[in-house]
């Protein structure tokens, strides 16, 4: 059998044709996208993994087709999405889906890379209808199925990276802490265990519902520390990764020779940093707030909690005003500007018209926190290298540059409203810690996850 980035080859090279070959594959007529994914499945050495249904109507129509996949597959949430998953897709959107297709690549966590059969693309240079063509969809419209591709490599226990990467590791890890035998395929089964451990029904559909039990299920252990929003995105990956290394590999107290008697201070350091970390368990991230240092050119985003207490969850070197331009200092927040200026922008034209920054959130007038600008629109963590290697230095017209990780953050998480504090601190003043400089070579964001 194939894996599943060889099928994932094989459906790239169907890109330009049109239908004829995979409806005379199925004796069918009609709107062929079911028909494409049947073909690549059936016809390509993975028939056990998307059967070929007995009769055309179910060959034919999304409604239909999607029921052997609820019913014998894991839907998952879009961030884990990998090559060659099933994808649905509802524009309406009223639980019925419109057209399917297959996973090509993540691109964020909000936008996902496809390639579609019976669709709108390119062909020699010109707009085609009715072809296959490789697409771009908003995950918001979208149902994703987990086919059983095998690991391409054998998997032992061992303990994960915590790199927001779930694909066969992370799976295979799951399942042995779950009690299960290990395969690193994420099955129906393992989805529907996982979601009875953290308390919701086990239906086996990892949705909104799901992320949101899992999200709370991982603050109570003190893995996750973001907003409780049912988006299982980056940061609720990197907990689960987190408390799975913690229940497959809990330290030991005694018994080891490697383990050093406490101290009285080391035990009153012990006592008081595990009630911080219960009252945080106990209390829920409501907000946050953002402070911007000039002096030490670090921006700081705090978690704010229920019970008032505040939490660093992330601090950044970033760039603001140059020597004879001007960041603003004061209180502000994330908000709208005159003349229609929207408060977020995933991507923006620079006032200079020369370049674009991804990730926008204006918090004064014309000036904004953003990525470093690159010099042309729609290229995902791409930078201009030397500007890049100036964050933690003046260097901007008077917006904040930052890196990836910290501005895609403050986009994902920080609503409209958010305070942003903009003010001269005492150098050297680190609030989480002196944050790790980072060294761009090549125009790729050193700190970009796709």
């Amino acid at each position: 059998m194939l894996t599943n980035t060889q099928l994932l080859a094989i459906a790239k090279k169907q890109i330009g044709n049109g239908g004829s070959k995979y409806r005379s594959y199925v004796h069918a007529g009609g709107n062929y996208c079911n028909m494409y994914v049947y073909w690549l499945y059936n016809a390509n050495g993975c028939a056990s993994l998307l059967p070929l249904p007995k009769t055309n109507y179910y060959r034919t129509y999304c409604p239909d087709s999607i029921k052997w996949c609820r019913k014998n597959l894991a839907e998952i949430p879009p961030y884990l999405a990998q090559a060659c998953d099933i994808i649905y897709m509802d524009w309406e959107p009223n639980g019925v889906p419109n057209h399917i297709g297959i996973v090509n690549h993540k691109i964020s966590s909000t936008a996902i890379a496809t390639i579609e059969g019976n669709t709108t693309g390119k062909r020699n240079g010109k707009t085609v209808s009715g072809i296959v063509a490789a697409k771009t969809r908003n995950t918001k419209y979208t149902t994703i199925f987990r086919p059983h591709f095998a690991p391409p490599k054998v998997l032992k226990k061992h303990r994960l990276t915590v790199d927001a990467d779930f694909s066969w590791n992370s799976v295979y890890m799951l399942q042995v802490v779950l009690g299960m035998t290990p395969t690193g395929i994420l099955t129906k089964e393992t989805v529907q265990k996982f979601q009875r451990l953290i308390g919701c029904k086990p239906d086996g559909a990892w949705g909104k519902k799901t992320s949101l039990s899992a999200q709370n299920f991982l603050a109570r252990a003190g893995c996750y520390h973001g907003k409780l929003d049912s988006d299982f995105f980056e940061q609720s990956v990197r907990a689960l990764q987190t408390w799975i290394n913690k229940k497959a590999f809990p330290s030991t107290k005694n018994g080891s020779s490697s383990v050093t008697k406490q101290t009285d201070v080391d035990k009153k350091k012990t006592t008081e940093s595990k009630k911080t970390t219960t009252s945080i368990q106990k209390s829920t991230l409501k907000s946050y707030r953002i402070d911007i240092d000039l002096t030490n050119q670090i921006c700081t985003v705090y978690g704010i909690y229920s019970d008032k207490s505040s939490k660093v969850m992330m601090s950044e070197f970033v760039s603001t005003a140059r020597k004879g331009k001007t960041t603003p200092t004061g209180n502000f927040k994330i908000s709208g500007a005159s003349g229609g200026r929207k408060a977020k922008l995933r991507t923006a034209k620079m006032e200079s018209g020369k370049s674009y920054a991804e990730y926008l959130c204006r918090f004064h007038g014309a000036k904004c926190m953003h990525c470093v600008p690159y010099r042309k629109r729609n290229t995902t963590g791409h930078v201009d290298k030397t500007e890049f290697n100036k964050l933690g230095t003046p260097a901007s017209g008077g917006c904040v540059r930052m890196p990836w990780k910290l501005a895609h953050y403050i986009y994902t998480n920080c609503p409209v409203g958010t305070p942003v504090k903009v003010f001269k601190g005492t150098k050297g003043k680190f609030p989480g810690g002196k944050p790790k400089k980072y060294t761009a070579k090549t125009n790729l964001d050193p700190t970009y996850k796709k």
